[in-house]
């Protein structure tokens, strides 16, 4: 229940901006609901507590509850002194910061058994071979957009990849792929027959594709939602990459560090620390990477 002054002070909002007036009202409905206690007695601890709470009982994501972490600080503004202010911004500074990688702790990717059935899922075939060179490949959204038939080798089953910007991440990088994922690809390009199965090079040139990102971004949750993903309006054609390398690992775990060192080279990582990152979330122990393939 809200205290009075606080449903007052609500009410009083008039001149702010319709974000702050919910954001303060979704805070004090919870908040209060929590201590039960009125706003003069609130303690730093109680706000803490509250936070505490939300990550362990309600399962708030570490976004959330650093969100109601900031608007604890606005909001306590209205009613607190200078002391109490100081010392909840400092026990704030000392919570878990959102990680980089928040998508991927949360679960935020498409599971290996869900990847063929999301391509499938794609408005047509234009949208279902970029997202097929994302998952497939590794390749960031802008390397799909961008890739031509004249980096493609059937042959030897490579592509090059072409980022853009500077910097190693961004460099041409040789990458990997299966057959036939590289013909899907080739035949909606309208490569020949012996053309797709690497007995010639191939003729034709020029890009594979012809979409813009923004539309591939609202193909991609469309796909998500048709086949069932829970977070279908927060996944990100950027999360088909990491669903990539999350796939590549459980695959090939027993290859040891030779199938990290590669996925680190088809993914373009400069330092393989940024790689490591996908042994925890696909729930294979480093050690398992490290010693596979050593006899004892």
């Amino acid at each position: 229940m809200i205290p009075k002054q606080v449903t007052t002070f609500l009410e009083s909002l008039t001149g702010r901006s319709p974000e702050t007036i919910q954001n303060y009202t979704s805070f004090a409905n919870v908040l209060f609901g929590y201590v039960q206690k009125p706003v003069k007695d609130l303690t730093v601890q109680d706000i803490m507590s509250f936070l505490k709470w939300g990550v362990e009982k309600q399962h708030w994501t570490l976004s959330t509850m650093r969100q109601y972490a900031q608007v604890s600080m606005r909001f306590m503004g209205e009613w607190k002194d200078d002391a109490f202010l100081k010392e909840l911004k400092k026990q704030v500074r000392m919570l878990p910061k959102i990680r980089k990688y928040a998508h991927l702790y949360e679960g935020i990717y498409i599971p290996s058994d869900k990847i063929d059935p999301f391509i499938n899922a794609a408005p047509n075939e234009e949208y279902a071979v970029c997202a097929t060179m994302i998952l497939k490949w590794g390749l960031r959204l802008s390397e799909a957009l961008g890739q031509t038939l004249e980096d493609i080798n059937p042959k030897l089953l490579r592509v090059i990849a072409r980022g853009k910007g500077g910097g190693f991440e961004h460099k041409a990088r040789p990458v990997w792929v299966d057959r036939a994922s590289l013909q899907r690809v080739l035949n909606f390009a309208g490569c020949t027959a012996s053309e797709v199965n690497g007995a010639e090079q191939i003729r034709k040139k020029g890009k594979i594709i012809n979409l813009s990102p923004r539309s591939v971004e609202f193909a991609w949750k469309k796909a998500a939602k048709k086949i069932g993903l829970p977070y279908w309006s927060k996944l990100t054609p950027h999360d088909g990459r990491h669903s990539y390398a999350i796939d590549f690992i459980i695959k090939r775990k027993k290859e040891g560090m030779v199938a990290l060192v590669l996925l680190k080279n088809q993914l373009g990582h400069s330092n393989i620390n940024t790689t490591l990152i996908y042994l925890d979330i696909a729930g294979t122990e480093a050690r398992e990477v490290f010693d596979a393939g050593v006899e004892e």
